[in-house]
Parts: C-alpha cells; sequence; structure tokens
C-alpha cells in the first residue's frame, strides 16, 4: 500500500508537472508568436520612418531649390526697379528741359509776334539788348541710381 500510495503520489506530481511543463510550453510559444509580431511591426514602422525620412529630404531639397528661384527673380525685379526708376528720373530731368525750352520759346514767338504788328518797338529792342541767354547743358553719368558724374556746360546765345 505505501508503494501504491507512492507510486500515485508519484503520478500525480509527474501529471502536475507535465501539465505545467504543456502550460509552460504553450506560453513559450506564444511569446514567441508575439515577439514574432512585434518584430513584424517593429521593421514595418522602421521601414515607413525611413520612406518619411526620404519623403522630407526630398520636400527640403526642393523647397530650397525653388527658394533659391524666388530669391533670384526678387534680385532680377529689384534690378528692374532700379532701371525703371533711373529711366524715370532721367526722363523726369529730360521733360523739365523740354519744357523749360518750350517756355521760351513760347516768349520769344510772343516777342517776335510784337515786333511783326510793330507794337512797342522801342520797348523791345530796350529788352532785348539787356538779354542775356544762355543754354545750359548738365550730363550726369549714373550707376545703379546713384549719380557717379556730373558735368555742366553753358554756351552763352546772342540775341
Amino acid at each position: 500500500m505505501f508503494r501504491t500510495f507512492q507510486s500515485t503520489a508519484v503520478q500525480q506530481e509527474v501529471n502536475t508537472n507535465t501539465e505545467a511543463l504543456q502550460s509552460s510550453k504553450s506560453q513559450i510559444k506564444e511569446l514567441k508568436r508575439t515577439l514574432q509580431n512585434l518584430e513584424i511591426e517593429m521593421q514595418a514602422e522602421l521601414s515607413r520612418k525611413q520612406g518619411l525620412e526620404n519623403t522630407l529630404d526630398e520636400t527640403q531639397c526642393t523647397a530650397g531649390a525653388q527658394l533659391q528661384k524666388i530669391q533670384e527673380l526678387i534680385c532680377q525685379m529689384e534690378a528692374e526697379l532700379s532701371r525703371v526708376r533711373n529711366d524715370l528720373s532721367r526722363q523726369s530731368n529730360e521733360y523739365k528741359i523740354l519744357l523749360d525750352i518750350k517756355s521760351r520759346l513760347e516768349n520769344e514767338i510772343a516777342t517776335y509776334r510784337r515786333l511783326i504788328d510793330g507794337n512797342n518797338s522801342s520797348e523791345l529792342s530796350t529788352n532785348l539788348k539787356d538779354t542775356n541767354r544762355k543754354v545750359k547743358t548738365i550730363v550726369q553719368d549714373m550707376v545703379n541710381g546713384t549719380v557717379v558724374n556730373s558735368k555742366i556746360s553753358e554756351i552763352p546765345l546772342k540775341l
């Protein structure tokens, strides 16, 4: 009986250990599957991260190239604006000179008309004798909108 009891106790212990072993093996298999799934998921996330980094690099490169083109365009536009301003300033000066010449010519024409009409002949001859006229020419050299050289010449006119 002692042997049967001992044999039964050993058998029960073997059965308990076998069940525990089977349970542990199942847990190990489940943990291995979980580990494999996590490793696969990690590789997928690493690939996704690499893809996003590549996309970011490409986007930064493209944006940098576009920014450089825009900066070049801005420089060109600024140069064009400076040129237009210089032209406008030059044309304004020329217009003032022409307007002054026009005014003088109109005065001269009026004087000649009075001479032709015979009005105020003595007064006119006195005014003509006292009148000193000269042509003033101004030449300016400009670089980037700045006057670098200016030359003024005057030529007296005799009436």
